[in-house]
């Protein structure tokens, strides 16, 4: 696993613990809903924490219907962040911070690598702007009942522990749908005389105007050689980006062009979603699979084995 030691990370098994449901950014891999998951492998192992083998019945499960429901009113979400100072980063992190970024099968979401990025970004300005838009969810209509053989596993001698380390603690019980994006771009206090000075600068130069004839050339001209670092992604597009950048120019157009992603996120989610208006719909296996092509599934919804009624009496 990756070595990251910050203490606001929290293990998923950790998070298991409370038996809530666990949402994990999309990472545009395939996945199957029903399939279980291991929160011990996600913080133990580098390989996959999905267990192919379903604890569901096997017909049950491929019958079982599935439905959007959309948000009342959508779910949208904007913010911008100054700091200016290097052990403060934790309000520039993304929504789905924490939950995959110790895990290198689950951490090739566009989300988990701003995270990663950003934890070993030691410069002292930072500022940022992420913008989150979540428009509905599809989940199963109702509980699918499990198989024999899994049932037969629960009543054995261990129980729910032994049920856990084949089938895991959860299961893929749903998708989130939506997008995230956002834009970080920091510089070192060091290059600047004002930290203070260098927050505005970050703030209004880069990330606020849309129009370069707004600047003001001293200031083009005091920083036009100081080096400045971008942090950017979009799970609409599947993009991440983070590199060091030679002058504030370069700085500027990707702070521009990030902060209009979040500012148009919604539009651009709706766009994509043309004929989901309905409050409530079922929809089909092939159109999961369509929706997921289209990277409109924000989040993969994860809950508990533990609160479907065949195995709650089984849980210590």
């Amino acid at each position: 696993m990756a070595a990251y030691t910050d203490p606001r990370l929290i293990p998923l098994s950790r998070q298991a613990y409370a038996s809530g449901y666990i949402r994990l950014p999309w990472a545009n891999r395939p996945f199957t809903l029903g399939e279980g998951f291991s929160t011990t492998l996600a913080d133990k192992t580098r390989n996959s924490p999905f267990l192919q083998l379903s604890a569901f019945d096997t017909d049950a499960l491929a019958q079982a219907k599935l439905s959007y429901q959309r948000f009342a009113g959508c779910a949208g979400a904007f913010k911008s962040r100054e700091s200016t100072s290097s052990s403060r980063s934790s309000e520039h992190l993304s929504v789905g911070f924490g939950a995959t970024i110790g895990n290198d099968y689950l951490n090739v979401s566009v989300t988990g690598g701003y995270d990663k990025a950003l934890l070993n970004n030691k410069d002292s300005c930072k500022t940022s702007i992420q913008a989150s838009y979540r428009a509905g969810a599809i989940r199963f209509s109702g509980e699918i009942p499990l198989s024999k053989a899994a049932t037969s596993i629960l009543q054995g001698a261990d129980g729910f522990q032994h049920f856990s380390d084949i089938y895991g603690d959860y299961y893929v019980g749903g998708l989130h749908i939506g997008a995230d994006t956002g834009v970080l771009v920091s510089q070192d206090r060091e290059q600047s005389e004002s930290s203070e000075q260098l927050s505005v600068t970050l703030k209004v130069q880069i990330l606020c105007f849309s129009d370069s004839k707004t600047w003001n050339k001293a200031d083009v001209s005091a920083y036009l050689n100081t080096r400045f670092s971008v942090n950017c992604f979009d799970t609409l597009e599947n993009i991440h980006y983070a590199n060091d950048l030679s002058n504030i120019v370069e700085a500027h157009d990707y702070g521009q062009d990030f902060a209009a992603r979040a500012h148009g996120l919604s539009e651009r989610c709706e766009k994509l979603l043309t004929g989901w208006t309905h409050e409530l719909m079922q929809v089909s296996r092939e159109t999961c699979e369509g929706i997921g092509q289209s990277n409109l599934v924000a989040e993969v919804l994860l809950l508990p084995f533990a609160k479907l009624r065949e195995v709650a009496a089984f849980v210590s």
